[in-house]
C-alpha cells in the first residue's frame, strides 16, 4: 500500500500544479520573514513540508466514506496535520521551536490547499462540522491547465527569487 502521502498525490495529476503553486506563494513571505531567526536549512525543511502536505487535504479521494471536500478540507484537519507533525518533530528531535515551526508551515501548507479550492465553483466548507456555509470566489475550474500551470510557476519564481535574494544567492 502507497504511504499517506503518495496516495494524496497520486489523484487529480492535473491540479496539483497549481496547489504546489498556491502552496509555495503562501510559504514564500513566511520564509522570507522568518529567515532573519532560523537557519537556512530549517527555512528549505519548511519549503520540503510545504510541498509534502500540500495535496494531502485530496487523500479523502481514496477513503472510503469520507465525502471529497469535507472533513479533509477543513481548518481543522489543517490543524491536526500540524499538531501532528510537531509532535512528532518535538519527539524526534528534542527540538521544541522547530517543531513549532514546522507544524505551524504543515497548518499553513494544508490552508493553502483549502485557499486554491475556494476559488473553484465547487467551494470548500472550512468550518464543518460546525458551522457549514460554503465558501467559493468561482473564478476558475479546478481542472483549468492555464490556471494550475500559471499558480505553479508564479509559486516557482516568486520562491525562487525570494530565496536568492534573501538567502543572497545573488
Amino acid at each position: 500500500m502507497d504511504g499517506l502521502f503518495n496516495i494524496a498525490l497520486t489523484e487529480a495529476p492535473m491540479y496539483r500544479p497549481g496547489h504546489y503553486g498556491v502552496a509555495l506563494l503562501t510559504y514564500t513571505p513566511i520564509a522570507m520573514l522568518s529567515s532573519a531567526v532560523i537557519t537556512t536549512q530549517t527555512v528549505i525543511i519548511g519549503g520540503v513540508i510545504t510541498i509534502a502536505v500540500a495535496m494531502l487535504p485530496d487523500i479523502d479521494l481514496r477513503l472510503p466514506f469520507v465525502r471529497h471536500r469535507g472533513i479533509t478540507h477543513t481548518v481543522w484537519f489543517a490543524g491536526i496535520v500540524g499538531v501532528l507533525l510537531a509532535i512528532v518533530v518535538a519527539v524526534t528531535t528534542g527540538w521544541f521551536k522547530l517543531a513549532i515551526y514546522l507544524g505551524g508551515v504543515a497548518t499553513l501548507s494544508v490552508c493553502s490547499h483549502l485557499l486554491a479550492d475556494a476559488v473553484t465553483p465547487m467551494g470548500i466548507r472550512p468550518f464543518e462540522p460546525f458551522w457549514s456555509p460554503r465558501y467559493s470566489l468561482d473564478i476558475v475550474l479546478s481542472e483549468n491547465p492555464i490556471a494550475n500551470y500559471g499558480l505553479f510557476g508564479a509559486g516557482i519564481t516568486v520562491s525562487v527569487s525570494v530565496a536568492a535574494i534573501t538567502f543572497h544567492w545573488i
